[in-house]
């Protein structure tokens, strides 16, 4: 006696039905993939529905399934650090493990700049919330200039410490790690940051 379910799968098989058969194949379907991979023209900044389907003399709304069926979205974008330094890959394990492993009884800051920081103020005192009414400010600003803002993080608990200047020069970045050497004041720190001008040069390695 035959199994039960024996030659029934097959009747799950889609057969033949009416409709007008698909208008595009899947070579149809490698060229739209394979060009938005591409450059576009030169006068086009990136790839869009409506220009690739002129580009490949398409529907647009081919071209609009075929890239939400493989996941392509051209508008966005994303960038990356070439870094020429032979000996990036060590100083990046250093870098992590330092992060990951931290020495006992030490405290891992991580220290950077905020440059360029508009100080606004506004013309008019802020208007409260009210019944059915947000809080509102007026358009109008006056200028005070830029600060800077040098600050570190403690990696373990978050906490922020920060100085705010009017420049960003190495007499700052000193000021900035002789009050933080007060703040945590017989503590084993292990600092990190990046390689600026102001973290590297004379006065900065004789501090370190």
């Amino acid at each position: 006696m035959a199994p039960p379910f024996t030659g029934r799968i097959a009747a799950l098989e889609d057969g033949p039905h009416s409709g007008r058969p698909p208008a595009w194949n899947h070579t149809d379907i490698q060229r739209i993939v394979s060009t938005v991979c591409t450059e576009p023209p030169s006068h086009l900044s990136r790839w869009s529905v409506r220009t690739l389907a002129e580009h490949l003399k398409m529907p647009p709304s081919t071209v609009h399934e075929v890239m939400q069926d493989h996941d392509l979205h051209p508008h966005r974008l994303r960038t990356f650090t070439f870094c020429p330094d032979p000996r990036f890959e060590d100083k990046l394990l250093e870098v992590v493990g330092l992060y990951m492993n931290p020495p006992e009884n030490a405290l891992i800051l991580c220290v950077d700049e905020k440059t360029g920081i508009q100080a606004l103020d506004r013309t008019q005192p802020p208007i409260p919330v009210g019944p059915r009414k947000p809080r509102a400010w007026t358009n109008e600003y006056v200028r005070h200039g830029t600060k800077t803002l040098i600050a570190s993080l403690d990696v373990a608990f978050g906490e922020v410490f920060g100085h705010v200047t009017d420049r960003r020069t190495s007499k700052d970045f000193l000021h900035f790690m002789d009050a933080l050497a007060k703040k945590y004041a017989g503590q084993r720190l292990c600092v990190i940051m990046d390689n600026l001008n102001t973290h590297k040069n004379g006065a900065a390695q004789e501090c370190a």
